[in-house]
């Protein structure tokens, strides 16, 4: 992953997380580590043009950290790339997404696609 698109993606996470605690406010479901598994997912409250990476946010966006990490280690060399080749062109459309969300208030599909991200960074780490 060249550097300038992990920057971004770093950039991205820090910004939504910034705020993580600060809130008077109840904090949204979707930072619960239960909330991706047990809440529904509507796809109609994904933008039309991320629609098509909604099963691959749904699968893949787990936000739990050893959920991820279990994930990556059971999946194929050859279905990380086509993630990873299919994701990481679309890492900036993708964060303005989440970052048109208030501090504390994505939904459980914006968290989704936040795991996403976050899983795909931590493939380049490996």
């Amino acid at each position: 992953m060249n550097r300038n698109l992990a920057l971004n993606i770093i950039l991205a996470l820090f910004v939504l997380l910034l705020g993580c605690g600060r809130s008077d406010k109840p904090q949204s479901n979707a930072t619960s580590n239960d909330s991706i598994s047990t809440a529904p997912f509507d796809i109609d409250k994904v933008p039309e043009d991320l629609r098509d990476l909604a099963p691959l946010a749904q699968k893949w966006g787990n936000p739990d950290d050893a959920g991820r990490a279990a994930l990556i280690e059971s999946a194929s060399a050859a279905d990380l790339q086509v993630l990873r080749d299919t994701v990481v062109p679309r890492t900036t459309r993708i964060t303005e997404w989440l970052d048109s969300f208030p501090h504390n208030t994505l939904s459980n599909e914006a968290a989704a696609f936040m795991y996403l991200l976050e899983l795909i960074d931590e493939l380049s780490n490996e």
